[in-house]
């Protein structure tokens, strides 16, 4: 995530020296001068035309869509006009064949963009996106969050190289997160006690812990009243640290975006110190290796019941 913010600023920068760059990179064509300034996004002479997905703005929208229809919330958090990874990411996974047939199984999708040009999104939307970026604590672009139908997160993850199959099959592991929180989430329903701690913290557990420390509070209140000396002092650490990142991003997310050219006050040094504290996500394969493994288990033990 800094890495974006980083070469954006150095942009940035390099505009105020010259304003012929400026003009290029920030007043022209946003997109190409991005792609530019990033080195993230290359064109390709034989590239596959775009095969756009369908794409949802509406967040009230697609929670209607998933709860009938059972799916999972892909939430794109992006800055369509600026934001290189981003561009990278709706190039080589988001706009190809393969993602949309896929996606359109699976998958409803909402597009929240931040974008610079502002003819783009109407007040309405704008507003829409920043209560859903203040919400989920969104301190990077692109940043990709699944939901349930509630609008209720249990993965996120960003940009991952390798095109649209790599890309659908990492969030095929993602999605299993969801079925393992859903059938131990049933699973303490039915329990008490200490096999209703176990469960919840099996649902827990799966799940990034910076979600789960911010979205997931009534379950820690369960946990912390009959798991136990060792889940209390794991749940109130898990949401004092997880509360406190938060504030973190959120001063930072604040100030970039009431004045993206206002961290250029800082030499390179500090603006990146600054920025640091935004790049705070964990790597995906850190908590779902064990995954089919528990959720087999869980399902093993649903049926006995």
């Amino acid at each position: 995530m800094k890495n974006v913010f980083y070469r954006y600023l150095q942009t940035t920068l390099v505009a105020l020296c010259s304003w012929f760059v400026f003009a290029t990179v920030v007043v022209g064509d946003p997109t190409e001068g991005e792609k530019t300034a990033s080195d993230a996004v290359v064109k390709d002479e034989n590239a596959t035309p775009a095969v756009h997905a369908n794409w949802i703005t509406s967040m009230d929208e697609a929670q209607k869509v998933a709860a009938e229809k059972r799916k999972t919330i892909l939430m794109d958090f992006t800055g369509s006009d600026w934001c290189g990874w981003c561009i990278k990411l709706s190039e080589e996974v988001f706009n190809t064949p393969e993602f949309k047939s896929w996606a359109d199984e699976h998958l409803v999708l909402v597009e929240l963009d931040f974008p610079n040009d502002q003819s783009k999104i109407t007040e309405e939307g704008k507003a829409h996106n920043d209560q859903w970026l203040k919400k989920l604590k969104v301190a990077g672009f692109p940043t990709i969050y699944l939901t349930d139908h509630e609008g209720r997160p249990y993965a996120k993850t960003g940009y991952k190289e390798g095109g649209p199959d790599e890309y659908i099959k990492h969030l095929t592991q993602l999605l299993q997160i969801r079925m393992l929180r859903d059938t131990a989430m049933k699973l303490a329903g039915e329990a008490e006690g200490n096999e209703k701690a176990r469960f919840l913290d099996d649902a827990l557990s799966t799940m990034d812990a910076q979600i789960v420390g911010l979205h997931y509070t009534d379950e820690i209140e369960q946990l912390k009243q009959i798991g136990g000396e060792a889940l209390l002092q794991k749940y109130a650490q898990l949401a004092e640290n997880a509360q406190g990142g938060a504030e973190s991003v959120g001063m930072v997310r604040e100030d970039w975006m009431a004045d993206p050219f206002g961290f250029l006050s800082m030499d390179m040094k500090d603006a990146s110190d600054h920025l640091d504290i935004a790049d705070t996500e964990p790597p995906v394969e850190e908590y779902h290796p064990r995954i089919e493994d528990r959720l087999a288990k869980l399902i093993e033990l649903m049926n006995k019941t």
